[in-house]
């Protein structure tokens, strides 16, 4: 249990948030409302909360338009989120914003208790880990240190509060380190129903929430069994009862996720990246993860790793070193796991995310080991309490200081803009577009978020993720809408970079996300049509790379063409456009008069159909 003074250190984890939000609500005047709305990391998946609370799982977000398949994004993880959100409105996220994040490192310390036993040593633990982080993230700011940097943002990106990763998918990934750590063949052997049901909860949740972190714990539960099989095993009554518990509770979540991906819409599947892969595909991949692990900036680090890792078992003899263990385990069983899915798989998506897990898992027990080897060393040597809670204060205060300092900054840096968004969402209150019917077109997330908040679902171009609509309604509705502008062939060549390949079009990447995927392993269209700069481009890039996006020379002929030919549909006019400036976005003419140009500042263009 953790004792009641440590219970108050939990505040400081919320504190800095809630003096954030508070600073800039009052200080600069801002709808915190708004604000947060667009403010949101993966900024994209609010939509798909909407939807969800409107019990919509293919939302089209027009209402004229009838989708097809179902989104493939795992749902289970926004349901909380979207049931709030029905409730409590968009304060419903900085609510369980806090309670999640309470609830994600109550799991870590609970699991960091199984190796360190005392709490006040995992809450330290804790806190010197986070305020590493902060102080890495305003450092490499200034300082042009790649290893720094990445190593601060694989850290980052598995502490962050950003939902539904790690803010969600983190407290199953720690919650399944401490199933797992005390998981005993032996157990299955006795009447204990309990752990059985928290085995199947387990994977039921990564299952649903982080397919890759399913992959990585199911191998390492291989292992462990084959490890525990021939010392340990014996059928019985209980052994057959406590299997069938343990898949009962997993096959109910597995339902879930089965039956979203066999009603999935193909053409979401290819927005998100997914690809078929052949023999010859899967050799080269094999290749290029290989070689990635041979790299000096991955071996190191794994290197060190091992080392702790034989230091520990060598001259640590504690009850908790195979709790410690688990961890390295699984760093063995995330360099296997991609290999053996690869070979199987007949898909694959986002691989990435297998290299990011590993290196957070070995970063991870590199800090666990350190850590336990200083305080060894330390526990040798006599230092007075008052130091010792003295120490925990300073690095407490320090934690929030430098963290509300970093979270200030990135405001700061993007207060122009934010001043701009919430000017942007008071004319459209003034509007009164509250619970209209009313259409939009825009490149902008965050002001598809304001739209979608205030009722309104008439998104003419929703972003690729959040629809599960054909594509060639979208691109029926990008057509249609290049013409309602007004364009005439030359500018609309012009805008989509005719006969000119663009890296990572930041307004197609917006509609179509990851369909123009080009990257050394596959890209949409032959090779012959791209660039002979992208093509260069393309062979030496990572084949784990999604973001590399580049529309081909025969896609833009395609659209072109459909531009030509196309007879313009006025119910699908939008009522307000309201243009990003960004990229070719800042050169796109609106020259029907029906658009009244309203607004224009460093941000946006906001036009009312009159």
């Amino acid at each position: 249990m953790i004792i009641k003074k440590n219970q108050l250190l939990f505040i400081f984890l919320v504190l800095p948030l809630i003096v954030y939000w508070i600073y800039i609500g009052f200080v600069h005047e801002l709808d915190l409302k708004s604000l947060y709305l667009t403010n949101l990391k993966d900024i994209e998946y609010f939509p798909v909360v909407y939807a969800l609370s409107e019990f919509k799982l293919n939302p089209s977000f027009l209402e004229n338009l009838n989708p097809n398949g179902l989104i493939g994004f795992p749902v289970l993880p926004l349901i909380i989120h979207s049931f709030f959100y029905k409730i409590f409105g968009i304060y419903s996220f900085v609510l369980l914003e806090i309670i999640f994040k309470l609830i994600f490192f109550l799991v870590l310390i609970k699991f960091l208790n199984e190796i360190f036993i005392k709490s006040s040593k995992s809450l330290l633990f804790i806190f010197l880990l986070l305020i590493f982080i902060e102080i890495g993230n305003f450092s490499s700011s200034y300082l042009n240190i790649i290893l720094l940097q990445n190593l601060i943002y694989t850290l980052t990106e598995n502490f962050e509060t950003r939902f539904p990763r790690p803010l969600i998918s983190g407290i199953v990934f720690f919650y399944a380190f401490k199933v797992l750590s005390n998981f005993e063949i032996q157990k299955f052997e006795k009447k204990y129903y309990l752990y059985s049901i928290k085995l199947g909860l387990c994977f039921g949740l990564l299952l649903n929430i982080f397919f890759y972190h399913f992959v990585n714990f199911s191998f390492l539960l291989f292992v462990l069994i084959v490890k525990q099989y021939f010392n340990y095993f014996k059928v019985n009554k209980y052994f057959i009862k406590n299997i069938l518990c343990s898949f009962f509770v997993f096959f109910l979540f597995f339902l879930i996720f089965y039956l979203q991906q066999y009603y999935i819409e193909p053409d979401w599947a290819e927005r998100i990246g997914v690809i078929n892969i052949t023999a010859q595909q899967k050799l080269f991949v094999l290749f290029y993860y290989f070689r990635s692990l041979v790299r000096i900036e991955f071996l190191f680090p794994l290197l060190i790793s091992i080392i702790l890792f034989i230091n520990s078992n060598y001259f640590f003899k504690e009850e908790n070193l195979k709790k410690k263990n688990i961890i390295f385990y699984f760093i063995i069983c995330s360099i296997i796991t991609p290999i053996v899915f690869i070979f199987v798989s007949p898909k694959i998506v986002s691989l990435h995310h297998f290299i990011h897990i590993l290196k957070f898992s070995i970063i991870f027990y590199i800090f666990v080991e350190s850590y336990e080897l200083i305080s060894f060393f330390l526990s040798k040597i006599y230092i007075k309490r008052i130091i010792k809670n003295y120490f925990i204060m300073i690095v407490v205060i320090v934690f929030f200081i430098v963290g509300f300092y970093n979270k200030l900054n990135i405001f700061n840096n993007n207060l122009d803009n934010f001043k701009d968004l919430v000017s942007t969402e008071k004319y459209l209150l003034k509007e009164n577009i509250k619970s209209k019917k009313l259409k939009l077109f825009t490149n902008d997330p965050a002001i598809s978020n304001l739209w979608l908040n205030y009722n309104n679902r008439g998104l003419i171009i929703p972003h690729g993720f959040i629809t599960s609509l054909k594509n060639d309604k979208i691109e029926y509705n990008f057509i249609n809408s290049m013409k309602a502008f007004g364009l005439n062939n030359d500018e609309f060549k012009k805008f989509i970079s005719f006969e000119k390949s663009q890296y990572r079009n930041r307004f197609f990447m917006y509609v179509f996300n990851y369909r123009y995927l080009a990257n050394s392993l596959v890209t949409y269209s032959p090779l012959s049509n791209y660039d002979d700069e992208m093509k260069n481009k393309i062979i030496n890039t990572s084949p784990f790379r999604v973001e590399s996006q580049i529309v081909p020379n025969d896609e833009k002929e395609k659209f072109l063409k459909m531009f030509n030919n196309h007879k313009i549909n006025k119910s699908l006019f939008p009522d307000y456009i309201i243009l990003k400036l960004e990229d070719l976005v800042n050169e796109l003419p609106i020259k029907n008069k029906i658009f009244e140009l309203i607004i224009s500042n460093n941000t946006y263009k906001i036009y009312k159909k009159s």
